[in-house]
């Protein structure tokens, strides 16, 4: 599905709210019949250029050009249930078209489904006979049915299923067994979900995918406490700004997959240096727009990782920031009142490269961080410039580009809170600083 426009964007949605979401625990068949016969996929497939040769739309319009269109009986077998290489003959590629003629979409009328554009008589589909009678869109539902309840579509699917949420290249013994799910269960999607968490292959293989843009992003936003309505609240800017384009130099521009086939699976497909750059990029500077105040950085990794959190993590995690956290809390309550007039500025000792360097380690860089916090601040922002992690953002092809002199923000703190002059500042203070503009930290 592509979208492009807002017609086709609401079309592209619509698909998914009304025929793949309701059937994600349900029966597979239930979810290809209402996907087959929705409007965005007759729309994409060009469904609306088939018209049965002897259908009595084409008889009454003879100079009408007339024919079955393979596009969508070609997708439907191939991508949709058995796969490229499953037990399907050249014949049904060509009779499958003949039976979906009457199968159509305009949107200037109800239904999708005419009779009068229908091929006459019966097509045979895998050795199956359909049709013969009086057109009806029945005629189709059945042979969707029966493409997806295909042994060759269980495997398919079994697969696609493990590729997806296990590893570019799944275990073929978890295949195995979510086939047989499928084949057990006539096609149970919630059957077949409850079988890929409970597999010790999910555990074994465990971070070894790596999320495509969108799932990342979605990700992202629940571990930040937004739900639907929050997001429906953005207005269209912050919309554009802080999902759609993200999504787009992430490497998946929004309802515009590259083919019929959808977006890839490889991980190779999503780990451009753009596209990873966008990502940590986005993780930098978009949450403090998102959600004010961030997340307790303790409930985040609970959230975000439960048990799962590296030892190093869950190490570093508490004993980094709750003792600065709770230094700073201390001061707080010392101070009382004086905590109104107060600006507190902690930064790392040393500086970080963003490449190991010659010895392996990432020590004595440009890259660094600065907490500032207190009651005469005005928080919940980020200072500085990101200058990205590309190969050609990077100075001397490792450590992040130097944009700014840390000492500026403290000349600056400096000259709200005790009214010393810029000159000063920048002559005995801090000799030799440009102290540049006035970030505008404190009240």
């Amino acid at each position: 599905m592509t979208g492009g426009t807002i017609y086709l964007d609401l079309l592209a949605a619509s698909l998914v709210q009304e025929a793949i979401r309701p059937h994600l625990a349900g029966r597979f068949a239930d979810m290809m019949v209402a996907a087959e016969t929705h409007p965005a996929i007759l729309r994409y497939l060009d469904q609306a250029r088939s018209l049965g040769p002897n259908s009595i739309e084409a008889r009454k319009n003879p100079d009408k050009p007339a024919g079955a269109n393979e596009n969508m009986a070609r997708e439907m077998i191939e991508l949709h249930s058995l796969g490229v290489g499953g037990a399907y003959e050249q014949g049904d590629v060509e009779q499958l078209p003949l039976l979906l003629t009457g199968l159509t979409y305009n949107p200037r009328q109800p239904g999708v489904f005419r009779p009068a554009r229908a091929e006459p008589g019966a097509e045979t589909v895998l050795g199956d006979s359909y049709g013969g009678g009086k057109a009806s869109i029945d005629d189709i539902r059945a042979v969707i049915k029966a493409l997806a309840t295909h042994p060759d579509t269980a495997r398919h699917l079994a697969r696609k299923l493990a590729v997806h949420f296990v590893a570019d290249d799944p275990p073929a013994a978890l295949v195995a067994r979510l086939e047989g799910v499928f084949r057990d269960t006539g096609g149970d999607l919630g059957a077949m979900n409850l079988a890929l968490a409970e597999a010790p292959d999910l555990r074994d293989n465990f971070r070894t995918k790596m999320r495509q843009p969108f799932e990342f992003l979605v990700a992202s936003l629940r571990a930040l406490g937004l739900d639907g309505a929050g997001v429906r609240a953005l207005s269209g800017r912050d919309r554009q700004a802080l999902l759609m384009q993200p999504l787009a130099v992430m490497g998946q521009p929004w309802a515009a997959p590259p083919g019929p086939d959808g977006w890839p699976e490889p991980a190779a497909a999503w780990a451009s240096p753009q596209g990873l750059a966008m990502r940590i990029t986005w993780a930098m500077t978009h949450p403090f727009t998102l959600s004010r105040p961030l997340p307790d950085a303790r409930a985040f990794l609970r959230t975000t990782l439960g048990n799962t959190a590296s030892e190093a993590l869950a190490w570093r995690r508490p004993r980094a920031l709750s003792r600065l956290a709770d230094t700073i809390l201390i001061l707080q309550a010392g101070l009382g009142d004086l905590w109104d007039r107060t600006t507190v500025m902690a930064m790392t000792e040393f500086g970080r490269t963003a490449q190991e360097n010659g010895s392996g380690g990432t020590d004595h860089g440009t890259g660094g961080a600065m907490l500032v916090t207190g009651g005469a601040v005005r928080g919940g922002r980020v200072l500085g410039q990101w200058p990205g992690l590309a190969e050609g953002d990077l100075y001397d092809g490792r450590d992040l580009m130097p944009l700014r002199d840390i000492r500026a923000y403290a000349a600056w703190a400096l000259h709200a809170k005790f009214g010393i002059d810029r000159a000063t500042l920048e002559g005995a203070v801090f000799p030799g600083l440009d102290m540049g503009s006035d970030p505008r930290m404190t009240a």
